[in-house]
């Protein structure tokens, strides 16, 4: 990994402003609402709308990487939800012949989701009371005219 190398979660909905945080000193983390220089998961489109959060190694070369973890990266959001979208990352290839080159991913991570506030509910339920009754209605009355 070299400074520079990038990771960004894609449209992190109900995000928290200011509360995007690593406990690393040299893992900057921000957040972005257009994400530039990464690609997006072709499953998924980047909503310029919703906050993607971005977090940058800041940090000396490293060559190796097999006993490093990037736990605790941190975003607060108000939702409760969960869905599936995708992130992005760049880096640089730190061994092999093609040492240097750029090394670019993409993949599904979990995020935030909107679930029905409690007065979309209530109509969504009005809605289907309202439709059962008119079909009742109507059953009632077809069978009245019949008989």
């Amino acid at each position: 990994m070299q400074n520079g190398s990038t990771f960004v979660i894609f449209d992190f909905l109900g995000y928290v402003p200011g509360s995007v945080s690593s406990p690393y000193p040299d893992l900057a983390a921000s957040s972005e609402l257009v994400s530039a220089g990464l690609p997006s998961n072709p499953d998924f489109t980047d909503d310029p709308t919703i906050a993607n959060l971005r977090f940058t190694y800041t940090g000396a070369s490293l060559l190796n990487l097999s006993n490093t973890s990037f736990s605790g990266l941190n975003a607060v959001s108000v939702l409760s939800g969960i869905a599936q979208d995708g992130f992005g990352a760049v880096t640089v290839k730190s061994t092999g012949p093609l040492l240097g080159s750029r090394v670019y991913s993409t993949g599904l991570v979990s995020v935030p989701s909107g679930i029905p506030e409690p007065a979309a509910w209530g109509m969504m339920l009005a809605g289907f009371g309202l439709t059962g009754a008119a079909m009742r209605r109507r059953r009632f009355a077809l069978t009245s005219v019949t008989a």
